[in-house]
């Protein structure tokens, strides 16, 4: 019986956290890469076009802002852990992915609320 490993950075740092927007039937994901970066992940186009992300550190949410103004009513809720990586960025990449692969990708503002 082989004896399993786990990776230090696994132990360090959330990996990723998901949310489904019932009102698109859209999945989105928040993944930390090994290099501390956190990307986006989603399967279906936003309604209206996406503007700025949003990371509130005392809710620990990430939220997306669109061209006009609104925040949807839905963010996704991330391990607070995340909140190391994200105060450390200033941009973060929003990538939209069908059938696994990649069909789009815009790298956008990353505003922090810590109040």
């Amino acid at each position: 019986m082989g004896i399993m490993q786990t990776s230090p950075f696994a132990q360090q740092a959330p990996t990723e956290a998901s949310a489904v927007y019932t009102d698109m039937d859209m999945r989105v994901r928040c993944v930390l890469d090994e290099d501390g970066m956190v990307w986006i992940f989603h399967d279906r186009p936003f309604s209206k076009t996406l503007s700025w992300i949003e990371y509130d550190l005392q809710t620990s949410r990430v939220d997306f802002i669109l061209e006009d103004g609104d925040i949807r009513n839905f963010g996704i809720p991330v391990d607070p852990r995340f909140g190391r990586y994200l105060q450390n960025m200033q941009s973060i990449s929003v990538v939209l992915k069908k059938d696994g692969r990649i069909v789009d990708g815009e790298t956008y503002p990353l505003i922090l609320h810590t109040a």
